[in-house]
């Protein structure tokens, strides 16, 4: 995690939630600007915040930011007629880490229901359709609005059943607003 220096601050307390909460601080005075190795468990999202100290006044807390602690499958999607196919895995790993993000607040109940729950894999798995992004863009927006944090900007805002082709960039919007 990084962020940006404040002006006349000495050092920084970063303070983490799984539960949307309660913050722990991680770690004592950190320097400026990186927190790392802070023990975050593979598959849980987290908020943080970061105070800055002059001396031993502390400020008011930054803006939060949310970590998913888990690297995805073809981290780096490709994008071009040669690029990376979007496959049922891709939808299944934001499921899970959009998910995630949800059991930061108890107030959005349920995970949602996705169609086609059970998405296969291979030739004559799971064909990628517009509602599946659909569901994960509502479910994450709910998410970060409940826990104050900024919409996202999705590149491609109209997604057109049966004439537009989901892709890179529909992924890594996605992924970006759980990281």
């Amino acid at each position: 995690m990084t962020w940006t220096a404040a002006a006349g601050a000495t050092s920084y307390h970063v303070y983490r939630t799984n539960d949307g909460t309660t913050f722990t601080q991680q770690g004592g005075n950190i320097a400026c600007c990186t927190l790392v190795g802070d023990a975050a468990t593979t598959g849980k999202a987290y908020l943080y915040k970061v105070r800055s100290l002059n001396g031993s006044t502390e400020s008011a807390d930054s803006n939060k930011d949310l970590s998913y602690a888990f690297i995805f499958a073809d981290p780096t999607l490709t994008a071009g007629a040669l690029g990376t196919t979007i496959k049922a895995a891709h939808i299944a790993e934001l499921r899970t880490a959009i998910n995630a993000v949800r059991t930061q607040l108890t107030i959005l109940g349920a995970a949602p229901a996705f169609t086609d729950p059970t998405l296969t894999t291979g030739p004559t798995g799971t064909r990628i359709k517009r509602v599946h992004i659909i569901e994960l863009r509502t479910a994450l927006d709910a998410a970060r609005l409940a826990l104050s944090l900024p919409a996202i900007s999705y590149t491609d805002l109209t997604i057109t059943a049966f004439s537009t082709q989901v892709k890179k960039a529909n992924i890594d919007d996605l992924r970006n607003g759980v990281k």
